[in-house]
């Protein structure tokens, strides 16, 4: 007698059990129902699609799971769908690409399928190692399928040298140029007097004592000194001359 009145209670435990948990399936399938209309008025199909799959189940109320069958497949028909691809500038797909959709990861977009997306605006991002990153701002449309979104993304350029720049002082520089090329036109004119008069005074010891060879060594001397005075003078005035002309031309 005492086995059957245990039994007896324990049937009705596992009762009470089931009624508790068949009552918790209910109220779940009436939270989806709430929330998936919800999500529909809103716009967010893909939340609305799982609330409705969600009260669209057997153990579902059948008032509940009738409506929430219906909108699903409302629903199911209006999701678009995209498809994301990101290449390079020579059109080559690009397979290490990073995609963001709204600044929130968007990695399944990057086995090639047809990813649901709800209808509205959206900005997505690519980006790629050694590439400048693309944003893409499109408008997904309602019913929108396999929409193709595509990222072309540029190879970035390498840094380019920039020469260093010295700092130029014109002024300065003209002033340095002027002197010295004052310098050099003064050391051309010595160079010319002493070679001209050098150069008289050999041809006359050469058409006078020369012819005799009773010559005074130092009218010879002096003679000489006038030319090698003028070849010194020569090379003075060529080397300001160049520093003359690199100071009025590049600096």
């Amino acid at each position: 007698m005492r086995a059957i009145v245990v039994l007896i209670i324990a049937l009705c435990m596992l009762f009470a059990t089931a009624a508790r948990a068949d009552d918790a399936d209910k109220q779940k399938c009436l939270a989806a129902y709430v929330a998936g209309q919800d999500a529909r008025e809103k716009g967010r199909l893909r939340d609305a699609r799982v609330e409705l799959e969600t009260c669209g189940q057997d153990h579902c109320p059948t008032a509940v799971r009738k409506d929430c069958v219906e909108w699903l497949a409302q629903v199911t028909s209006s999701l678009p769908s995209v498809v994301v691809a990101s290449v390079d500038d020579e059109g080559k797909e690009i397979t290490n690409a990073t995609i963001t959709l709204d600044g929130q990861p968007f990695s399944m977009a990057r086995d090639g399928r047809a990813v649901p997306i709800d209808p509205g605006p959206h900005t997505f991002k690519f980006d790629a190692p050694e590439h400048e990153p693309q944003t893409v701002e499109i408008v997904i449309l309602e019913g929108q399928k396999n929409r193709l979104v595509s990222g072309k993304l540029v190879r970035k350029q390498a840094p380019k040298s920039i020469p260093k720049e010295y700092p130029r002082r014109p002024y300065q520089s003209r002033l340095y140029g002027i002197i010295i090329g004052g310098a050099a036109i003064a050391s051309f004119a010595v160079f010319a007097g002493y070679g001209i008069s050098g150069a008289s005074d050999m041809r006359d010891l050469e058409s006078g004592c020369g012819a005799t060879q009773s010559c005074k060594q130092e009218d010879v001397d002096d003679a000489r000194a006038k030319l090698i005075t003028a070849d010194a003078f020569l090379v003075t005035g060529i080397v300001a001359g160049a520093i003359s002309a690199y100071f009025l031309l590049f600096r």
